[in-house]
């Protein structure tokens, strides 16, 4: 899979979508807290990360923790019955 726009090479159609929101110029991901926009999902997650202390966000929910302790109790409370035993 290759871009038309800059010839980069992907493993996949979803990554070669991923990466051409940066030449279409949209970014679907908005923060909640500046109106920041970015692309991809990750980079909102990380910059989230920027708002707070915290600095473990749930894969799965984007809460913001402070450490890898209450990152692991938010898992087994909020997401046990989901089938994620690497984040226990």
């Amino acid at each position: 899979h290759t871009c038309q726009v800059c010839l980069k090479e992907f493993r996949n159609s979803g990554s070669l979508y991923r990466h051409a929101l940066i030449h279409d110029g949209k970014k679907p991901h908005g923060c909640p807290q500046c109106g920041k926009r970015f692309t991809q999902k990750e980079s909102l997650k990380r910059h989230l990360v920027s708002h707070s202390d915290s600095r473990f966000v749930c894969h799965l929910c984007d809460k913001c923790l402070k450490s890898k302790e209450g990152l692991r109790c938010h898992m087994r409370t909020h997401h046990s019955d989901r089938s994620h035993p690497s984040y226990y």
